[in-house]
């Protein structure tokens, strides 16, 4: 059952894409950097896929910001939580326990 709260956040946001429609890519890899300090945007981010591969391939940057926006709240809630589990100190990607 739909509550109406749930009824117009469905309709305002229709499209819900749990892991993103599209492939993953590293936005800074045909870019010329200049400095050491690179402060990325992205405007509709949906998931942190193409963010965590850019943080994960950047070489010779020594600050890196990226700033997340989405227009669905439940897409920027799941990012801030899946960011806070893997920024937790007890966070082993290899612990399966």
């Amino acid at each position: 059952m739909l509550t109406p709260c749930r009824r117009v956040l469905l309709e305002k946001c229709p499209f819900y894409y749990p892991f993103g429609n599209t492939s993953v890519r590293n936005v800074l890899q045909d870019c010329q950097l200049v400095g050491d300090n690179i402060k990325v945007l992205f405007l509709g981010s949906g998931d942190l896929r193409n963010a965590l591969k850019t943080a994960g391939n950047r070489k010779n940057i020594a600050n890196l910001d990226i700033h997340l926006n989405d227009l669905n709240p439940l897409v920027v809630a799941r990012n801030i939580l899946i960011l806070k589990i893997i920024s937790a100190d007890g966070f082993d990607i290899q612990n399966e326990g």
